[in-house]
C-alpha cells in the first residue's frame, strides 16, 4: 500500500521548522489564516498555490513534496546540537 502524500501537513510542517506562523503566510499570500488552516488539512494543493506557499516558506514545490515528516523534537535536537559545536580552530591553538 503506498503511503499518502499529505501536501497540507508538510506545509504546516515546514512553516513551523521555519519558524513562520499561519497568519505572517497568510499575510504574505494575501489570504485569511483560516484558509492556510484549511490548506494545511488537505491532503492535496494546487500547484499554483503550492508555488506561491514554497516562495513564502523559503523551498521549492518539490521540496515541500519530497518533505519527510520528523517530530520537532527531533528537529530542536539537532539545532540544539549543531549550535553547540565548538570550531576547532579554538581546540587547534
Amino acid at each position: 500500500m503506498a503511503e499518502t502524500i499529505h501536501i497540507g501537513r508538510k506545509i504546516s510542517r515546514i512553516r513551523e521548522i521555519r519558524g513562520i506562523k499561519q497568519d505572517h503566510l497568510a499575510i504574505e499570500l494575501g489570504i485569511s489564516q483560516q484558509t492556510i488552516s484549511k490548506i494545511e488539512q488537505s491532503e492535496t494543493v494546487e500547484e499554483e498555490t503550492l508555488g506561491k506557499i514554497a516562495k513564502v516558506l523559503g523551498v521549492t514545490p518539490q521540496a515541500i513534496k519530497n518533505f519527510l515528516r520528523m517530530p520537532l523534537s527531533t528537529t530542536f535536537t539537532i539545532r540544539v546540537r549543531l549550535t553547540s559545536i565548538v570550531p576547532l580552530t579554538r581546540w587547534t591553538k
